[in-house]
C-alpha cells in the first residue's frame, strides 16, 4: 500500500556545528522535516555546487511511502491550486507530525 501525504515546504534553516553545516527545512503546517543534512557528509567533485538542495517555500512536497519506501517529490504551488486532499493540513496534528 502507498501512503502520500503532502506538506507545506517552510523557510530553510542552516545552522554551524563543529564539524560543519546542518540545512534543516520543515513543513510549515505540521513541522515534519523535509530536508535534513550535515554538509560535511555530503561527498561533492572538486569545483562542484556543494549547495544542499532544498524545497521552494511554500511548495507543497508530497512525501510518497510505498511499501515501506520512502520517496518525495514536489507537487505544486498553493497559489497555483488546490490544497491536495492528501495535505496534512487536512489532517489531524496527531498523525502527521
Amino acid at each position: 500500500m502507498t501512503t502520500v501525504v503532502s506538506h507545506l515546504a517552510g523557510p530553510v534553516v542552516d545552522f554551524q556545528t563543529e564539524q560543519g553545516t546542518v540545512v534543516r527545512q520543515r513543513c510549515q503546517w505540521c513541522g515534519a522535516i523535509l530536508v535534513d543534512e550535515c554538509t560535511w557528509l555530503v561527498s561533492v567533485p572538486a569545483g562542484q555546487d556543494s549547495t544542499i538542495p532544498t524545497w521552494k517555500v511554500g511548495r507543497f512536497v508530497d512525501v510518497v511511502a510505498p511499501d515501506g519506501r520512502g520517496g518525495m517529490w514536489s507537487s505544486n504551488d498553493w497559489a497555483e491550486g488546490p490544497v491536495p486532499a492528501t495535505a496534512c493540513l487536512r489532517m489531524p496534528l496527531e498523525v502527521t507530525a
